[in-house]
């Protein structure tokens, strides 16, 4: 048996970094876009999903995108997403940090599950990244770091 693979660092990613990506967000893009190339395991709470449905329907609402283009970008998130986390090991935990930080149990998802991994959250939520300055961090500062 030979020499073991090092393992691919893993990072919870937050539903605004997955939706700016997929509508395409100018001032976000390259960012983005190095980030999605980089070699690292993509990981958030399977209610990404649910909170991505919500984005892209508001999108079509307001005429951002066409009501055609949300079925392709539905199949992107499938791609950028390597494991999801359900909820349901990780919702008292969320409960909890919602509690004492104040924050929606929307948000606290994305902060248990990177808890649990023992890995950081990648979010432009900036109230978030104030609340849990251990855990989340913006993703242009986490590349620069990389």
């Amino acid at each position: 048996m030979g020499p073991r693979e090092p393992s691919v660092a893993a990072v919870v990613i937050d539903t605004n970094v997955v939706a700016y990506h997929l509508l395409g967000v100018k001032e976000h893009r390259d960012v983005l876009s190095d980030l999605f190339m980089a070699d690292l395991e993509f990981v958030a709470p399977d209610s990404l999903k649910a909170e991505v449905l919500n984005v892209l329907w508001l999108a079509i609402r307001i005429g951002a995108i066409e009501t055609e283009e949300p079925l392709s970008r539905l199949d992107t998130v499938d791609q950028l997403i390597d494991r999801s986390t359900p909820t349901s090991t990780i919702w008292a935990g969320a409960l909890s940090l919602a509690v004492t930080s104040n924050r929606s149990p929307y948000d606290t998802l994305f902060v248990a599950a990177a808890e649990r991994e023992h890995v950081e959250l990648l979010t432009y939520d900036q109230p978030l990244r104030a609340a849990f300055p251990a855990t989340a961090v913006d993703p242009g500062e986490f590349l620069s770091r990389t």
